[in-house]
């Protein structure tokens, strides 16, 4: 990612990678949680905006005198949220968690909007 001098920056953010999957009556999203697990993500519902939230902490080290020499995996809050059809209910999602792979399915049309939490089978 380029600053606004055009110098190179780092991101420390962690960037959620997604794919999204459409079926005739329904969509699937999976995201890439590597380390997690349901406990660490949090899903909520708000109008048509369906976010994923959470924290990867860092591996501490265990002796006083060691330090990483090399760290190139990130580490900290992320966020991203996703459209989903408006007037969808959080009954109508299913999250489930698998082998760090957190798997999103709602049906393409909703029946009928206020912020609901979204539990992680």
């Amino acid at each position: 990612e380029r600053g606004a001098q055009g110098s190179e920056k780092a991101d420390s953010t962690l960037r959620l990678h997604l794919t999204r999957i459409e079926h005739e009556d329904k969509n699937i999203v999976t995201f890439e949680l590597a380390d997690l697990t349901k406990q660490d993500v949090d899903l909520s519902l708000h109008e048509n905006l369906l976010t994923i939230s959470g924290s990867l902490t860092t591996e501490k080290t265990t002796q006083e005198d060691a330090s990483h020499l090399v760290c190139e995996r990130r580490y900290g809050a992320f966020s991203r949220a996703i459209t989903v059809p408006a007037g969808l209910k959080e009954h109508e999602i299913k999250a489930s968690m698998e082998h760090g792979v957190l798997k999103i399915e709602f049906p393409k049309e909703a029946k009928e909007s206020e912020t609901k939490k979204i539990t992680i089978a």
